[in-house]
C-alpha cells in the first residue's frame, strides 16, 4: 500500500486533499448542527428555517395554516409558545371537531421571519410548499414602508440568500440572523427614542447613498405611490396564485400603534382594492386588527410600540379565531 502511494504521488496528493476537504466540511456541518440545536432550544427555530417543531407528513383530518409575515408574526421578543401563531393553534384546536371528526386538528405554521415583507412572501410559500398548507395567512404591513417596498428584491430576503437552503431545505445557522436585527432595533430605540424614527433615519441615509452612487432617488410623494403600488402587487399576486391553485387566503392588517401613520393609509387603500377584487370570493377573507389596541398607551401589549408582548399576541390570536374557523369550514371534505 505504501509503495503504491509512493509510485503515484499526484493521485495520493489529490486523495489526501479530498479527504481534508470532506473532513473540514463534516466538522463545519457538525458545528452548524450543534448551533442549530442551541438555536432550536433558545429561539425555537428549527433546522428547516421556520419557528416551531419540524413537521412531518400531513395526517388525515389535519388542516394547516401557513402564517407569512415579519418579526411581529415571528414573535420577536417572546418565546415560540407565546407567539400569536402558537396561541391561534391552541385556540383553534379547542374549537374544531377533534378525533373522529372532519377536522381532527389544526396546525399553524409560523413561516414568518424577522425583517421580511411582502416581497418575500411568494418565495417563502414556494419554499415550504411541501408542508401542504390549506390556508395562507398574510400578516402584513410593518416591513412595507415606501422605501423597503420599492427597493427591496426577493434575493434580499434572508432564506433566499442561502444556496444551501435553496438546494436542500436545510437553513444553516448563519442564515438565521436574529442578532443583527435585535442590535439594530435596540440601537434605534436608544439613539432615536423609537424604532420607527430609527428606520426613518436609515431611509434618509440610504437616500443620500443612492445620490452619491448616482442613483436618482424618488421624491417622497413619488416614492410613497411607487412603494405602495409595488406592495399591492406583491400581495394581490400572491393571493391570485393561492386562489388559482385551489387554496384559501386570509389577509390580516396588523396593529398600527400610531395615529395617522403611513401604514394606516397603506392598509386602508389595500382594503378598498381587495374588497373590489374579491367581493363574494368565499376562499378569501380580509381582517384588520389595526385598531385592536389603544395606540402606544397599551404598554402591557407592546414593549416597544411595534412588537407585542405575550398578552398582545394572545389578543391578536383571539381576534383571528372566527375568521379562521369560517375558512376552515369552507375547505373541501377530505
Amino acid at each position: 500500500m505504501l509503495s503504491w502511494l509512493r509510485r503515484h504521488p499526484i493521485l495520493t496528493g489529490l486523495g489526501f486533499s479530498m479527504l481534508s476537504v470532506v473532513f473540514t466540511l463534516l466538522v463545519l456541518l457538525g458545528l452548524d448542527i450543534y448551533s442549530w440545536v442551541w438555536v432550536a432550544h433558545v429561539k425555537k427555530t428549527n433546522w428547516q428555517g421556520y419557528r416551531g417543531p419540524v413537521l412531518g407528513k400531513k395526517v388525515p383530518g389535519e388542516v394547516r395554516i401557513a402564517v407569512l409575515g415579519g418579526s411581529t408574526a415571528y414573535g420577536y421578543g417572546v418565546t415560540q409558545e407565546h407567539t400569536f401563531p402558537a396561541y391561534l393553534e391552541r385556540m383553534l384546536n379547542a374549537r374544531v371537531d377533534g378525533p373522529g371528526g372532519r377536522v381532527r386538528k389544526v396546525t399553524v405554521l409560523n413561516l414568518s421571519y424577522n425583517g421580511e415583507g411582502a416581497v418575500c412572501f411568494a418565495s417563502t410559500l414556494e419554499s415550504y410548499a411541501y408542508l401542504q398548507p390549506d390556508i395562507v395567512l398574510l400578516y402584513s404591513g410593518i416591513n412595507d414602508g415606501p422605501y423597503f417596498a420599492y427597493y427591496r428584491k426577493p434575493e434580499h430576503c434572508y432564506r433566499n440568500k442561502s444556496m444551501v437552503f435553496g438546494l436542500s431545505s436545510y437553513l444553516p445557522v448563519r442564515y438565521r440572523p436574529i442578532l443583527p436585527l435585535v442590535v439594530r432595533e435596540k440601537y434605534f430605540l436608544l439613539r432615536y427614542g423609537t424604532i420607527d424614527e430609527g428606520y426613518r433615519r436609515w431611509k434618509e441615509y440610504n437616500r443620500k447613498r443612492h445620490k452619491a452612487e448616482n442613483l436618482t432617488p424618488l421624491s417622497e410623494e413619488k416614492l410613497k405611490e411607487a412603494g405602495y403600488r409595488r406592495y399591492e402587487h406583491h400581495i394581490t399576486s400572491l393571493i391570485e396564485d393561492v386562489l388559482a391553485n385551489g387554496g384559501t387566503a386570509l389577509l390580516v392588517t396588523q396593529p398600527y400603534f400610531e395615529m395617522g401613520s403611513y401604514r394606516e393609509w397603506q392598509q386602508e387603500r389595500l382594503r378598498r382594492t381587495l374588497e373590489r377584487k374579491y367581493r363574494g370570493v368565499g376562499r378569501f377573507r380580509y381582517v384588520t386588527v389595526g385598531e385592536l389596541f389603544h395606540r402606544r398607551a397599551d404598554q402591557e401589549y407592546t414593549y416597544d410600540g411595534t412588537h407585542l408582548t405575550r398578552k398582545g399576541n394572545e389578543k391578536v390570536a383571539k381576534a383571528l379565531i372566527e375568521p379562521c374557523l369560517d375558512l376552515v369550514g369552507r375547505l373541501p371534505h377530505r
